[in-house]
């Protein structure tokens, strides 16, 4: 496996998904998963660090989502486990009937200072990664599926 860490590379990486349909968001653990098509590629970005979704200026998803059980009254520790937090359900109603009912490109992709992603999406979507770490922990991963390039951001290697 080939992994990139450098910031040009990086941003090159990111920019390379302008045009690339917005196809799904959910999680693996506490690991946000973005899915992307470009082509006949299925893209993924894999995030380890605060995350959030807009729609126009409303969050509609967010990483702290994974700290609260659907059922308010739930055990956190429980409904984590279980995939019944508040990210679980919105990510799936997302899914269901946002992406998979219509073509969501990236129409603008960028990474800005501190290894910050910015993803606009039709439709008036907004995918923001913050990284929060100052040191060699991953925070964001790149690539597509099958392939061994891939480009990680780590605020310091």
């Amino acid at each position: 496996m080939t992994t990139e860490y450098a910031i040009d590379a990086l941003r090159s990486a990111v920019r390379a998904l302008e045009g690339a349909q917005f196809t799904d968001v959910g999680r693996t653990l506490d690991m946000v998963e973005l899915g992307f098509v470009r082509g006949s590629e299925s893209v993924r970005l894999h995030v380890q660090c605060p995350f959030r979704l807009m729609r126009g200026d409303q969050i509609v998803l967010a990483t702290a989502d994974m700290r609260y059980p659907v059922n308010r009254h739930g055990d956190r520790n429980a409904a984590f486990d279980a995939r019944t937090t508040q990210f679980d359900r919105i990510a799936a109603i997302l899914v269901e009937s946002v992406l998979a009912g219509t073509a969501h490109a990236v129409t603008r992709a960028e990474v800005g200072a501190g290894g910050a992603v910015r993803l606009e999406c039709g439709d008036d979507l907004l995918a923001q990664i913050f990284p929060d770490v100052s040191g060699p922990i991953e925070c964001w991963r790149l690539f597509v599926k099958g392939s061994d390039d891939h480009y990680v951001y780590r605020a310091r290697p």
